[in-house]
């Protein structure tokens, strides 16, 4: 059967669609579609420019929190910023202009343009799509080379991998949202934390979708501003991401590893050995031959 795969957003916890991919891999079945948000649009872009699982999990375990967030705020910004906070509320509205999250996402967008050999979505021979949301507008922006069944008012059609990537990943607050065309773009978990509904708007008959997010009252307590932002991004998601993955996947596999968060890239390893272990769950569960007929 023809299936495609949903890789959802879930920061950290995302490094097990790695894991799922090389149990894939392994198994020899190969997807007819992908589709990512957020976390999920990084292995997406990947595997869809031909990178192996083992290729894609050697590539992250290389990465150092260091790298991947660069700061898009220097030191003497930040007296700055916390006065403008402060007048704003107190009702001036001062004109000076900073930056619009903690760091750039510079640095994973041109790793991503390397290893996708800068290629565009139009080159791919994978059916492919990646979404983001326009902040300005609230509407969902879909980055796709396929033709989608109903009207989608904002489809993009001619763009690099690397760039809808990087809108995709664009957590509000964090990174600092993506200009593409005249527009500013956020994370398409915004709009759907798992991309389960491109895809069955593509025509894919069987959607498997891998859900990576986690429900925020079981998770540990935040400790600091960075993870009360992420909590609060949990916990407004976890419950529509339910619903949407009910209506859309014909079968989910749970692969969000519990207490893992943004900073933790020590777990990354962990991270991709739970999503083989849900993959191969999965797979046992629904059989071999349901993917090769």
């Amino acid at each position: 059967m023809r299936f495609g795969l949903a890789l959802g957003g879930g920061s950290l916890r995302g490094a097990a669609h790695i894991g799922v991919i090389k149990v894939l891999d392994k198994e020899g079945l190969k997807p007819a579609a992908i589709a990512g948000t957020s976390a999920g649009s990084i292995v997406a872009a990947l595997y869809a420019s031909g990178m192996s699982g083992k290729e894609i999990e050697n590539w992250v375990l290389g990465l150092s929190p260091k790298k991947v967030f660069d700061r898009a705020i220097s030191i003497c910004q930040y007296p700055a910023i916390i006065t403008k906070i402060i007048v704003d509320m107190i009702g001036f509205n001062p004109t000076c202009r900073l930056p619009l999250g903690l760091f750039s996402g510079q640095f994973l967008a041109s790793e991503i343009a390397l290893y996708t050999i800068n290629r565009k979505l139009s080159s791919l021979e994978m059916k492919t799509a990646i979404n983001a949301v326009d902040l300005d507008t609230g509407e969902e922006v879909v980055f796709t080379n396929a033709s989608l069944l109903q009207t989608q008012k904002d489809i993009a059609t001619d763009a690099y991998l690397w760039e809808a990537v990087r809108a995709s990943i664009s957590l509000p607050g964090i990174f600092t949202p993506f200009n593409w065309q005249d527009r500013r773009l956020v994370d398409g978990g915004i709009a759907a934390l798992n991309p389960a509904k491109i895809l069955k708007r593509m025509g894919i008959p069987f959607v498997l979708a891998i859900d990576v997010s986690l429900d925020a009252s079981t998770s540990p307590l935040p400790d600091n501003f960075l993870e009360v932002l992420l909590r609060s991004y949990d916990i407004a998601n976890y419950r529509k991401n339910k619903e949407e993955l009910h209506l859309y996947a014909d079968y989910t596999v749970l692969a969000g590893l519990s207490g893992v968060n943004l900073k933790e890239f020590s777990k990354i390893k962990e991270c991709i050995t739970y999503g083989e272990k849900a993959m191969e769950s999965a797979l046992k569960k629904l059989g071999l031959a349901i993917f090769k007929y």
